[in-house]
């Protein structure tokens, strides 16, 4: 984004006021909370009680912490931290990620990731964000910035052109909406 290392964890210091800002604590909680509800229900099954929740949301809030001295280790982040990004940034970010880790000695599955998807701004009004998306790639626990090398053959009417599918021609979900918001409305909204 800026063409250098954020080695100051300037957008880190921000993340980590966003998420333990009171006045959005609770949007953010709910987006959060729906989301993990509706994957613990998918994937395993199960619900958690209230404590379990506020155990994990404050998880949540410690992962975004910086580093106060040099060589301390950093917490990794979810694909709820870069919906806060998109938010920060009050701008899309589309994520492609695979979906497993694999090893490769064995070629069998790890770990599932699911960092991929489309990461809207919704926080904000569609008219006060950014309308061209931060590309970035997930791999090997890392992201990295997308970034094209500026030639006019490369773009049709001037605008660079990023896939809103996967490999397999799905489309990217759209991470972090509630029931009551359509995906594709606000891809139309946001993009």
């Amino acid at each position: 984004m800026w063409g250098f290392q954020d080695r100051d964890f300037v957008l880190r210091r921000a993340l980590a006021h966003a998420v333990n800002d009171e006045l959005r604590n609770n949007t953010l909680y709910q987006r959060w909370k729906h989301n993990r509800e509706a994957e613990n229900e998918q994937q395993f099954g199960l619900q958690l009680e209230a404590h379990q929740w506020d155990q994990e949301w404050q998880m949540v809030r410690q992962q975004t912490s910086a580093p106060t001295q040099a060589g301390q280790n950093i917490e990794s982040l979810d694909e709820f931290h870069v919906f806060i990004l998109a938010n920060i940034l009050r701008r899309p970010v589309v994520m492609y990620a695979a979906p497993k880790l694999r090893s490769h000695q064995t070629d069998g599955t790890l770990q599932k990731i699911n960092f991929h998807g489309v990461y809207l701004p919704l926080l904000w009004a569609p008219d006060s964000c950014k309308k061209t998306p931060l590309p970035l790639a997930y791999h090997n626990g890392h992201f990295s910035a997308l970034v094209v090398v500026e030639s006019a053959q490369q773009y049709q009417d001037g605008q660079l052109l990023l896939p809103l599918s996967d490999y397999f021609s799905q489309q990217l979900p759209v991470r972090f909406t509630l029931p009551v918001e359509d995906p594709n409305t606000l891809l139309m909204d946001y993009l």
